[in-house]
């Protein structure tokens, strides 16, 4: 039996109209589900499961960024401009507790550099979970943002989380 190997290579990833720019460590794509078991006294073994949960994420790790990137990403934060010379900018960051996820939830596409359209993802409804932001001030290696999104269902009918392939197909 022949098995064929994907060997999927580096991609291109947009949230909503936002080109996220170039990541450093690879883009990681993650589907993970949980069971409940149902158990009854007359059997060792449960005799049904049922899916509990079911997380569907990809982690990003942007090796380039700026303050819209961080803006787009992160609860709380904001760009801000000088009162004087408006091309200078900053990002101000504010506690942002209580702040629901789905707030900032917009369409995620993960597009292989081939051009491969069969390889694409989009996850249709992606809301960002800031993991962390790592700034190195070091002669030898780059500063990453890493944000993980996190699929949730869309919000009519069909309820789908993502798809694996050529985004244009319709139903």
């Amino acid at each position: 039996m022949f098995v064929e190997t994907k060997k999927l290579g580096p991609c291109y990833v947009t949230f909503g109209t936002r080109d996220l720019g170039l990541t450093s460590g690879g883009v990681e794509f993650e589907h993970s589900v949980e069971y409940s078991d149902t158990e009854v006294d007359q059997y060792s073994s449960p005799v049904d499961s049922q899916v509990s949960k079911a997380t569907v994420s990809v982690t990003v790790p942007l090796a380039v960024y700026d303050g819209e990137d961080i803006e787009s990403v992160f609860y709380g934060a904001s760009v801000v401009a000088d009162g004087t010379d408006p091309a200078k900018t900053a990002v101000d960051v504010s506690d942002s507790i209580g702040t629901s996820i789905s707030t900032k939830a917009d369409i995620l596409t993960c597009t292989p550099k081939s051009g491969k359209v069969d390889d694409t993802l989009t996850l249709f409804r992606a809301a960002p979970k800031m993991e962390s932001l790592k700034l190195l001030y070091k002669k030898d290696d780059i500063s990453i943002m890493s944000v993980k999104f996190e699929a949730l269902p869309e919000s009519d009918e069909s309820d789908r989380l993502y798809r694996i392939g050529d985004p244009a197909v319709t139903a």
